[in-house]
Parts: structure tokens; C-alpha cells; sequence
């Protein structure tokens, strides 16, 4: 025989979502749905917080141009440092503060996986993957590893801003202190987000945006700025 087709009705449709969402929420103590991150209040607008930074890295790259940054660290680099091998060694040493940097990222990831028993390839786990099924335990994993992920995500920025600096302007000196700017916030940054959670992070992120980011991206801005205003 013929089957009838299966008809919902609408208030059938919303006991049913309404029963679901009694029983997901339901209060099964506060350590279970203590947040992950802390309440940070109202969040600002995304596109005039990325136009903020941006202004940032243009008044950095202002300030660094108008006190000489360059010129004073380069000269106080030895003359070898001017020519072809100097070119070769300030390319390298940004590129091994951000292999230090993934490598100390790394290694918290290795620690947490060890610590938390959480082996691959599970990268977010839920709360049931835990010995302990604490959410806790889940938050303090998750700030383990997120440190190292947020360096992949920033990488495209750091070594386009040091590709401007060495390659296009030759500013082999501001170069240096990028990469010891980012070495150094990378790691606190990191280190950080490990030990104090979200809130943890943000003395890192300010240090590595401004001294590592910033004069690159802010020599983009004004190059291209100056060009079309032929200023």
C-alpha cells in the first residue's frame, strides 16, 4: 500500500525545538558552562578596529622614519653588513626568529597533546575527550595551542612586511628590530596565552603588531600613498 507522507505541523515543530533547547541548555552545574573566555564587554566595530591598526603601522612607520631608526642601527652595524653577505644575513635572521618562534608555538602543542593524552588528528576537542570531562580542562587546552596556530595565521604578514623592508627599501636595520620584536612578542605572546588564557596574550600581541608588523606594513601605506600623490 501506498505510504502517506509525513506531515509536520507547526506547533509540533516548535515543542520540538523548544524541548531540544531546554535540554542543551539545561543547568547541569556552573563550572560546566563557565565561558571560555572572559566577558571583554561590547567589541568594536571590525572595520574601524582594522582601519585603527592600520592608521598604527602608518604612524610607527612615520615615527621610525622621522627619528632615523635605520640609519642609526645601521650604523651601528659593522660594514659587512652593507654588502651582499649583509643582505644574506638580515634575510636570515628573519626568517630564524619566526622558525624560533613556530618552534617554542610547537612545543607548547606537543605538551598539551602529552599532558591532555589528546592524540592526532583531533585539533579542537570537545569536553568528552578529556580524562576528567572538565570544560576547564578543554579551555586551558585550547589556550595551549591556540598560541601556535596564531603564528601560522600571522605569517603572511610578518614576512610580507620583512620582504618590503629588505628587499624593496632596504631598511636592513628596521629589519633587525623586527625580528627581534617579534621573536620577543611571539614568545610572550605565546607563553602567555598558556598560562593566563585570553587575557594572557594581549601584551605579547602588542609588542609583536607594533615592533614586527607595523614598520612594514606602514612603509606599504605611505609608498603607495606617496606615489599616487606623487608627494
Amino acid at each position: 500500500s501506498e505510504q502517506a507522507p509525513l506531515t509536520v505541523t507547526q506547533g509540533a515543530c516548535e515543542r520540538s525545538l523548544t524541548e531540544l533547547n531546554q535540554e542543551t541548555m539545561a543547568d547541569k552545574g556552573a563550572k560546566e558552562h563557565r565561558p571560555i573566555v572572559p566577558d571583554l564587554g561590547p567589541f568594536p566595530n571590525t572595520g574601524a578596529l582594522i582601519a585603527a591598526i592600520n592608521v598604527a603601522y602608518v604612524l610607527v612607520a612615520l615615527a621610525y622614519e622621522k627619528f632615523g631608526v635605520n640609519d642609526i642601527v645601521a650604523s651601528a652595524m659593522p660594514d659587512g653588513l652593507r654588502g651582499e653577505g649583509g643582505l644574506a644575513f638580515v634575510c636570515a635572521v628573519a626568517f630564524v626568529s619566526f622558525y624560533l618562534t613556530w618552534a617554542d608555538g610547537f612545543w607548547w602543542v606537543i605538551n598539551a597533546r602529552h599532558k591532555w593524552s589528546i592524540g592526532h588528528p583531533i585539533t579542537h576537542p570537545e569536553k568528552s575527550d578529556f580524562r576528567d570531562g572538565e570544560q576547564d580542562s578543554r579551555n586551558e587546552y585550547i589556550s595551549w595551542t591556540r598560541g601556535f596556530y596564531n603564528i601560522v595565521e600571522w605569517a603572511p604578514l610578518y614576512f610580507g612586511s620583512q620582504g618590503f623592508l629588505i628587499c624593496v627599501r632596504d631598511y636592513r636595520g628596521i629589519s633587525l628590530i623586527a625580528s627581534a620584536m617579534w621573536l620577543i612578542g611571539r614568545v610572550v605572546y605565546t607563553g602567555g596565552y598558556a598560562r593566563g588564557g585570553a587575557m594572557g596574550r594581549l601584551g605579547g600581541l602588542g609588542i609583536f603588531i607594533l615592533g614586527a608588523i607595523a614598520p612594514g606594513m606602514g612603509n606599504m601605506w605611505l609608498s603607495m600613498a606617496r606615489f599616487l600623490l606623487r608627494v
